[in-house]
């Protein structure tokens, strides 16, 4: 759909190269080179003793809506915007049973969301249920999410895209992927990795197919 070539395949799988597609111009070296050199998956979750989670917070009140904008020229904008809240998809490691109402209960392999911002020095986190789980939100211990190593991140698939060679991916929409983030390239693809039947596959994925909600 005017989307310019995928970069050439160079994950350590071995994938055969992608062969040059819609006389766009193949991704710079340093681009395809950091795909290859990225650290291999590892199990580096917080609190990965698998202990009790600490005692859960207390519930916390809204967010402080932001300081008064100061009325000075050129900054009264930036100074009136609020952020929204930083989100992050993150996967359940292990089956959570919610002790009170201000908990929630997930399964292992369950996707959810957490507030980045809300994280606790006891190990505790906010959270809210993904798609028609989305009105569940409660407290989570950190301790029962899979941490990715750094340069990782779980996305949803926003949009539908069908590979076009070997080193693409195919996914659905509402598919989570795990997304190499520093592999991003000027021409507009990333490297992902997608489940099937239990084995993950790389390949390479346009940008805009993806959900980037806590940038």
């Amino acid at each position: 759909a005017g989307v310019a070539a995928a970069p050439a395949a160079t994950h350590a799988s071995g994938m055969a190269a992608t062969p040059a597609m819609m006389a766009a111009e193949v991704p710079p070296v340093e681009a395809t080179a950091a795909a290859a050199s990225t650290p291999a998956r590892v199990a580096a979750g917080v609190m990965s003793n698998g202990g009790e989670a600490d005692r859960m917070p207390a519930a916390t009140g809204s967010a402080s809506a932001g300081q008064d904008a100061d009325a000075t020229a050129g900054s009264s904008k930036a100074a009136t915007a609020v952020a929204p809240p930083r989100k992050r998809l993150e996967r359940v490691m292990r089956t959570w049973e919610a002790e009170d109402a201000s908990q929630m209960g997930v399964s292992e392999g369950d996707f959810v969301q957490v507030w980045t911002d809300t994280g606790t020095d006891n190990g505790w986190i906010h959270a809210e249920g993904l798609g028609a789980a989305a009105a569940r939100v409660g407290w989570l211990p950190l301790c029962v999410l899979k941490c990715l190593p750094e340069g990782q991140r779980w996305m949803s698939v926003g949009q539908q895209w069908e590979a076009m060679d070997e080193s693409q991916c195919s996914v659905q929409i509402g598919v989570v992927v795990v997304v190499w983030v520093t592999t991003r390239t000027k021409e507009g693809w990333v490297h992902v990795e997608t489940e099937k039947e239990g084995v993950m596959k790389p390949g390479w994925l346009p940008v805009f197919c993806l959900e980037w909600n806590d940038e």
